[in-house]
């Protein structure tokens, strides 16, 4: 990992079945040739924070893959609608990213049907809204939920560090 391509962002890391890592980066725009995968939304409605329940991992930050074609916003907006039922925003500002180290090459993206690049970026936002989303449009989830950043669904999440940062960078901004 090369921090300084990362402008000394760094903020967490992690990894998933001690097979791919990750490293969480503060920041507002991605580093250049960045490819995007994926895109999620922390959204902000009432100063509560949204998260859906996703069937299999629990509570999350809503979002997903960016299909073939798609822009990075598009298929932002476009999850935040399947997952949230969010309707209109307010704001959308990037707060960070993921880089993800892929060392198996052969794991294929269900969005685009292509191999994931060795360095894949899952792009992270703060979303607010004025409108209360309506709750899960596309069946990945059981529901839609509102939450203080101290509530137990945040604090069990597995995404509670980025939720955390997230929101603490919102707060940070709103200061």
């Amino acid at each position: 990992m090369n921090t300084n391509d990362e402008n000394n962002n760094f903020a967490l890391s992690g990894n998933w079945k001690n097979t791919t890592f990750w490293y969480f980066y503060i920041s507002t725009q991605l580093p250049e040739n960045a490819i995007a995968t994926t895109a999620t939304g922390l959204i902000i409605w009432e100063n509560k924070l949204v998260l859906v329940e996703h069937k299999t991992r629990g509570w999350e930050i809503p979002g997903g893959h960016i299909e073939e074609g798609e822009s990075i916003h598009t298929a932002l907006i476009r999850e935040l609608k399947e997952e949230a039922g969010l309707v209109n925003t307010e704001t959308i500002e990037m707060f960070g990213y993921n880089k993800i180290v892929n060392p198996d090459a052969e794991k294929i993206n269900k969005a685009t049907g292509k191999p994931y690049p060795k360095n894949a970026y899952n792009v992270h936002y703060i979303i607010e809204t004025k409108l209360k989303p309506i709750g899960c449009q596309d069946g990945s989830c059981n529901s839609v939920g509102f939450f203080d950043i101290n509530s137990a669904e945040v604090q069990n999440s597995k995404v509670k560090d980025i939720i955390i940062l997230g929101y603490n960078y919102y707060r940070t901004k709103k200061a």
